[in-house]
């Protein structure tokens, strides 16, 4: 049994875990741990490197499952860090900039990565630093999705619809029912944005959902048939010449987040410039 004490300023709950509990979950000193909603009366709780794993159902609660592969094995916490390397395109995937997507229980998955060889550094002798590379074998195992497997999937020119029920069975998702009732969602944590991410894999690979970092740390989401029905628009009024944000959202009737959304996607893409804060111009 776990009893609940009220803490001595009485502003705090604490609940002490039983050993078994802690052994079975593999909580350390130091490990980050997480809740996850699963219905108004519950929340799933579980170290922060396999919560996402038990979302989106790849993990049963309470143990740490392996994948097969050839030549080897990877477990959910080691793929999931593998997904975040993949989203830095591999000119910009030094040390600093991975350190910024890691967090601490990450950092220490990744440099088990590199002492398995699952990844290695790299260094490029042109900008005098190293890169973290994924070898081919690896990513082909777990990170590549056949284009021709999503062809058979996913018909052209098709209304993108995502369903809740579809993507995360019997756990409430707030993020994916806002990306599916507007058409774009801001999320401002790491853990519920890898909840998402990896929920909606097959979306992201099909180029149904597209999404960016930014640099105030939040992630923006949106459905890429949004996107395609606004970008021109968009990309009009800034023709003659840089506007800020605030003009933009008057000009084009689009809410500012997803003004930004859209913004920072082009941004990565090469679009458009920002040449000072929310003012943005073509390239």
């Amino acid at each position: 049994m776990v009893k609940v004490y009220k803490s001595r300023d009485g502003k705090e709950l604490i609940v002490y875990l039983p050993f078994e509990v802690v052994k079975k979950l593999g909580i350390e000193n130091g490990d980050e741990v997480d809740f996850l909603k699963f219905n108004d009366k519950a929340f799933i709780f579980a170290k922060k490197a396999d919560i996402i794993n038990i979302a989106t159902g790849k993990m049963p609660m309470g143990r740490q499952e392996n994948v097969a592969a050839k030549g080897g094995s990877l477990t959910f916490a080691e793929i999931g860090v593998l997904k975040k390397l993949d989203t830095l395109r591999y000119p910009v995937r030094n040390i600093a900039n991975v350190s910024k997507i890691l967090n601490d229980t990450e950092e220490k998955i990744l440099a088990q990565l590199l002492k398995k060889k699952i990844v290695s550094l790299y260094t490029d002798e042109k900008r005098k630093e190293e890169l973290y590379s994924i070898p081919k074998n690896i990513y082909n195992s777990f990170l590549l999705r056949k284009k021709t497997e999503e062809a058979n999937t996913v018909k052209a020119a098709e209304p993108v619809k995502i369903t809740q029920s579809a993507v995360l069975p019997n756990i409430e998702n707030d993020n994916i029912t806002k990306l599916e009732k507007d058409g774009y969602v801001v999320i401002a944590t790491e853990a519920e944005a890898s909840a998402v991410s990896i929920a909606l894999e097959a979306s992201i690979r099909q180029g149904k959902v597209i999404g960016i970092r930014a640099f105030n740390k939040k992630y923006y989401i949106m459905l890429r048939s949004m996107f395609d029905r606004n970008s021109a628009k968009l990309l009009k009024e800034l023709r003659d010449g840089p506007k800020p944000i605030s003009e933009l959202v008057k000009r084009t009737g689009l809410e500012e987040d997803a003004l930004r959304t859209m913004l920072y996607v082009m941004l990565e893409q090469g679009d458009v410039s920002e040449n000072r804060k929310d003012t943005f111009a073509l390239v």
